[in-house]
């Protein structure tokens, strides 16, 4: 029996999802983009005749998601050293878990976003998600499209540029245009917000009644937000989320970073206090235990560090949700005029 042929042959990049995954394949006249899950496929054809161009942005995804991968085991690495037991083994292995995480991510290369344009419209390939994955498909897909099209040679591109233009260059010059944006939601924004909001009245209820259960609950807590802070972050790169939103959005990664600095201040003075006891310095319950006898009443810093927490969260809260609700206001508008406000923007970087 003669062996089926094989029509067609697929490009490097798989984007898995949580049900199903993106990949590209290249046919005999035209390009495959296949959005696979569990029950259904969708497909995607574009003739190689049609294809104008192939959009590829490097993205900061990469540099992000590698800083806090890296500070955060680094961190949990030296907090195992300080204790002993269960809890050191606990933080070794989260660790260690980071940095197995950074150091993946970071031998995968750079993140990168890729849309592929015709005459009448401008898709995103979501399966070439990294740069490096990226370029050998573009290698790839560019012999079929020159079989197709024929090679533009760099005499062809002379000959084809009117006369008045070679006489007469433009006054200025031409800026690459926006990468198109992608439709973000920014429910994550808005989670991340809420905690901020419901932070802010734990601190305060924190300061009027101390218990060791509450200083667990807000450790736990602060971890959460972390890591939500984290996805926001990277969701609203090269997103539709609104300039205010994105840079509240940085603003609650300093304050993470502010409360994070004044904790190990608290810590360290706990192990300072406390340095001839070494079962306590080795021991993360009793250290807790330890901060929950200590009343924001009875230190100057302590108080201060408890209202700077809990206002900043609840004014970072409300101003965040605030500025969220006009998003999803603005965001409601009709495609079209979505489409014109992102041509504006397009030509805006043109000139």
């Amino acid at each position: 029996m003669a062996k089926k042929k094989k029509i067609y042959n697929r490009l490097p990049g798989k984007k898995r999802k949580f049900f199903g995954y993106d990949t590209l394949w290249l046919g005999p006249d035209h390009l495959l983009s296949i959005d696979s899950r569990i029950f259904s496929e969708d497909y995607k054809r574009f003739y190689y005749k049609d294809i104008q161009a192939i959009i590829t942005y490097k993205l900061n995804h990469w540099k992000i998601i590698n800083i806090i991968l890296g500070s955060l085991s680094a961190i949990l690495l030296l907090m195992a050293f300080f204790n002993e037991g269960v809890i050191s083994i606990l933080f070794s292995v989260l660790g260690g878990l980071f940095f197995l995480f950074f150091v993946i991510y970071l031998l995968r290369g750079s993140n990168c976003a890729c849309h592929i344009k015709t005459a009448v419209q401008t898709e995103r390939l979501p399966s070439l998600y990294r740069l490096r994955k990226a370029r050998k498909a573009i290698g790839l897909l560019r012999s079929r499209i020159e079989n197709v099209q024929g090679r533009l040679t760099s005499e062809a591109i002379k000959e084809g540029i009117p006369r008045i233009l070679q006489e007469k260059p433009q006054p200025y010059r031409l800026r690459p245009s926006a990468p198109p944006l992608t439709d973000e939601k920014g429910h994550w924004h808005e989670v991340l917000f809420y905690l901020l909001l419901s932070s802010g009245l734990f601190c305060i209820i924190d300061i009027f009644y101390n218990h060791i259960t509450l200083i667990f609950i807000g450790s736990v807590f602060f971890a959460v937000i972390i890591i939500v802070v984290i996805i926001s972050l990277v969701k609203q790169q090269n997103s539709n989320i609104t300039s205010a939103l994105r840079k509240l959005t940085w603003v609650s990664l300093a304050w993470v970073c502010i409360n994070f600095a004044i904790g190990n201040i608290i810590y360290f003075t706990v192990f300072i206090n406390n340095i001839e006891n070494p079962e306590i310095i080795h021991n993360q319950l009793k250290i807790m235990t330890t901060l929950s006898k200590i009343s924001p009443f009875d230190s100057l810093f302590l108080m201060g560090a408890y209202i700077f927490s809990a206002l900043s969260a609840l004014i970072l809260g409300f101003f965040g949700l605030f500025l969220f609700k006009r998003f999803q206001a603005t965001s409601t508008e009709t495609p079209s005029t979505q489409e014109d406000t992102h041509l504006q923007r397009n030509e805006q970087w043109r000139i």
